[in-house]
């Protein structure tokens, strides 16, 4: 939940930034949410595939809190870097 309303926060300053420089605003959400959700998504088939290579399916039950905190500590740091990206480009266009 935390995570969700961290996420919410970064596209609203995404939104804005983009704005203010003239992109477009919608392009950066979606890239945004994109990324985000990507990164879920390689972390999870990452760790089934190796589970399930294992042959040791059990161990997900005893690793999916840590793994839901680490996907979620890199989807928002994904988020993050684009975030800084912009900034950093804003910075530019301004000097």
């Amino acid at each position: 939940m935390i995570g969700l309303i961290i996420l919410i926060i970064f596209l609203v300053r995404i939104h804005n930034l983009a704005k203010q420089m003239g992109k477009s605003a919608l392009l950066w959400v979606l890239i945004t949410i994109v990324v985000y959700l990507g990164i879920q998504s390689l972390i999870a088939i990452a760790t089934l595939l190796t589970f399930n290579l294992l042959m040791k399916e059990y161990l997900i039950t005893r690793f999916i809190i840590p793994l839901i905190f680490f996907s979620e500590f890199l989807s928002l740091l994904g988020v993050w870097t684009i975030l800084s990206y912009l900034k950093a480009r804003k910075e530019d266009e301004n000097k």
